[in-house]
This record gives structure tokens, C-alpha cells and sequence, in this order.
């Protein structure tokens, strides 16, 4: 299996994330839904394996949507190409770098080399797709609606694993792409010290720039959390507060120190 090397994370910073385009926009919600869908099928309580399948049916949908395989493809060879054209600079990491070229051709290649489209199999399983038409009807999943899927739920544990894995086996390849390719976008970058005063941050980006991905990082301690929006020539972060859930986010009024990455690659 090939290396996919870790993302550093920061403990004390809480990490908030907005794409700047559909296709980083699709690539983050399948991260999100394989992300699930892992923690669901390691459990052995039957809602688990719930869980994982509905998750596992709304990558199936995204998958429907549009050709996931082929942009992945092209974003993959786009950053290969970009990549190597830092191999001659004396601030890199030569070791790191051709592992992590190592690791995206192999990925590449492989999924590549599957030109069927991405989860046919998967789409094609008579038991996903009768849950697949009753997923969407709230309760639509009960015993008396799915009489297979109550007996798929009675198998043991270990059985629900087993089976949820194989499934999973079959998207394993896009699934680690995906994790290679955000993880290399969410490098890119290192952050900036900023300041949003009075509650509000705003940057123009720079013309012809190819910024895909912005991350605003705040201290756990602060009590406050980003609304971001933008697009490709600014960006606009609002801080808010909410102490009682049950009524609406307000903005603050005091300057907010955080931390902001604009990723590109």
C-alpha cells in the first residue's frame, strides 16, 4: 500500500475550511462522507453499521453526479507537475518530496488504470439499491420497509464488518487519492498572522491567482468560530458567537486574532 504521509495538525488551533471551487468542494464532502463512514464501520452496534451504510449511499450519489474519477486524475497530474518543478530548490525537502511524488504516481496510476467508472459494483448490488430508494423517505428504513436490511442487521458483528470493508474495498482507491490530493492543497500554504477588526476580515486575492481552498485557524479560547465566504477575488471572514444554541449566531464587535492559509497548488 503506498504512504500517504500525515497532515501536521496544531492541537490548540480549531481549523475551519471553505473551497474556493466545485471540484475542491466535491473532493472535501466525499473526505467528510469516507471519513464516516470508516468510524461507523468499525462499530459493532447495528446503528453503526446504519450509519456507515447511509454514508457509503451518499458517496454513491456524488459519484452519480459527475465524472469524480477524471477530475481527480487531472488534479492529481496537475499537482505532480507542479511538485516537480521544486525539486532543484534548496529550501525543500528532497527526501519528503519524492516520497510524496512516489506515493501520487502510484495512486495515480492505479487509478487510472480502473476505467470502469468508480463504484459501478457498488452500484449495481441489488441490496444497496433497494436502500438506496428508500434512504431519502424519512423512516423509509424500518424492518417492515426492509425486511433484508433488518436481517442484514442481525448478522454478527464481525459479518457486518467484513462485508462493510469489501464495499469499501472497491472506492479504496479514490478514497486514498482524495486524502493525498486535499492533503497536499492543505500544505501549500504556510499561515499568516491576522487580525479581523471589529469582528470582520476582508482580502482581495490576487489577480490570476489559483487559491482553492482557505483555512482560518482560532484559538480554542476564544469562544468564536468564522462564517466564510468568497470566491476568486475576495474573500470575507465574519466572526461570530453563540452561547445559547437555541438562538441565532451574533457577530462580535472586538478585533479577533487568527491564523489564515490560502491554499494553492
Amino acid at each position: 500500500m503506498e504512504s500517504i504521509p500525515d497532515r501536521k495538525t496544531v492541537s490548540r488551533w480549531q481549523t475551519y475550511e471553505f473551497p474556493l471551487n466545485e471540484r475542491v468542494r466535491t473532493f472535501m464532502r466525499l473526505e467528510h462522507l469516507f471519513a464516516r463512514v470508516h468510524r461507523h464501520a468499525e462499530g459493532s452496534d447495528p446503528w453503526d453499521s446504519r450509519a456507515a451504510l447511509t454514508g457509503l449511499l451518499e458517496i454513491l450519489a456524488i459519484l452519480g453526479r459527475g465524472d469524480v474519477r477524471s477530475d481527480l486524475l487531472r488534479e492529481m497530474e496537475r499537482q505532480g507537475q507542479t511538485l516537480n518543478r521544486l525539486r532543484n530548490r534548496n529550501d525543500i525537502d528532497a527526501a519528503r518530496l519524492n516520497t510524496i511524488l512516489d506515493s501520487l504516481e502510484k495512486l495515480r496510476g492505479k487509478l487510472d488504470a480502473s476505467e470502469a467508472q468508480v463504484g459501478r459494483g457498488l452500484k449495481d448490488n441489488e441490496f444497496l439499491a433497494a436502500l438506496r430508494q428508500r434512504i431519502a423517505i424519512p423512516g423509509g428504513t424500518c424492518g417492515f420497509d426492509l425486511p433484508s436490511l433488518q436481517n442484514w442487521l442481525s448478522l454478527s458483528a464481525d459479518e457486518r464488518r467484513t462485508q462493510l470493508h469489501r464495499w469499501l474495498e472497491e472506492l479504496a482507491g479514490l478514497d486514498r487519492s482524495l486524502r493525498l490530493v486535499l492533503m497536499l492543497l492543505r500544505e501549500s500554504a504556510a499561515p499568516s498572522q491576522e487580525t479581523a477588526a471589529s469582528g470582520i476580515f476582508q482580502r482581495s486575492l490576487e489577480s490570476g491567482s489559483s487559491y482553492q481552498l482557505i483555512r482560518v485557524q482560532v484559538d480554542e479560547g476564544t469562544g468564536v468560530f468564522p462564517e466564510i465566504s468568497g470566491g476568486k477575488h475576495r474573500i470575507t471572514v465574519r466572526f461570530l458567537e453563540q452561547s445559547d444554541v437555541s438562538q441565532r449566531p451574533k457577530q462580535v464587535t472586538r478585533d479577533v486574532a487568527f491564523q489564515l492559509v490560502c491554499c494553492q497548488l
